[in-house]
């Protein structure tokens, strides 16, 4: 989209060490991300439009990461365009090519709401039956055990008591034509289908925390 700065995903998820090994996709360290907006032209008053490729629901998860990621660091001013570039282009709209060079923004992270982020404790409460209802956006062969991702999962299987919200029922892949979110109304009407209390806190995971940001943009957004 003529004058968009290219944010990159490894920017946004980034990988640290951990005790049991390497961690993926990770949160940035918050002068690392405001050093990231200020390159791309943002700044404290900007509007924020995040547009993903949109031509599968992986790609529209890219951008409800970055979403995520701006308003964990108090920036309330964002939205994702449905459809993303491909629904962008498919309608004939301006397309431009290489890469734009945006002025530095003086965009300011504020502090970290921590209530947008669950960590091991949480889920451990709510694994106890602590309040809040744990929600997995991987597709039923992750979730039931029948495959896992053994460079990042250490085993197959899914938390005790989280339910499974396929990250392939919010939206409508349409390849070129884009991916786009289906209605309040419908998304409301599958999660009540799969079990899930749209009222009750949620915290939203997946592999790595990439697809389950797509969970928490429908969830809470």
């Amino acid at each position: 989209i003529p004058g968009s700065a290219l944010v990159e995903w490894k920017a946004i998820a980034v990988k640290t060490k951990g005790d049991g090994g390497d961690l993926f996709d990770m949160v940035p360290d918050k002068a690392a991300f405001e050093k990231l907006m200020r390159e791309s032209g943002v700044n404290q008053d900007s509007a924020v439009v995040i547009a993903n490729p949109g031509d599968n629901f992986s790609a529209v998860a890219d951008g409800t990461r970055l979403y995520w990621t701006l308003k964990y660091f108090g920036h309330d001013n964002v939205a994702v365009l449905d459809g993303g570039v491909a629904k962008w282009a498919a309608e004939k709209r301006d397309i431009e090519f290489g890469r734009n060079k945006p002025g530095n923004g003086n965009w300011q992270a504020g502090e970290e709401r921590r209530e947008l982020l669950a960590d091991l404790g949480d889920v451990q409460k709510a694994v106890e039956g602590g309040g809040a209802q744990i929600i997995d956006i991987r597709t039923p062969e992750f979730y039931l055990g029948l495959t896992h991702k053994a460079d990042k999962v250490a085993k197959k299987g899914h938390i005790p008591g989280a339910k499974n919200l396929p990250f392939l029922v919010l939206g409508k892949e349409s390849g070129e034509k884009g991916t786009t979110f289906y209605s309040v109304d419908e998304l409301r009407r599958v999660v009540g289908e799969l079990g899930i209390d749209p009222t009750r806190p949620v915290i939203s995971q997946c592999n790595t925390g990439h697809l389950a940001s797509s969970g928490w943009f429908v969830m809470h957004e």
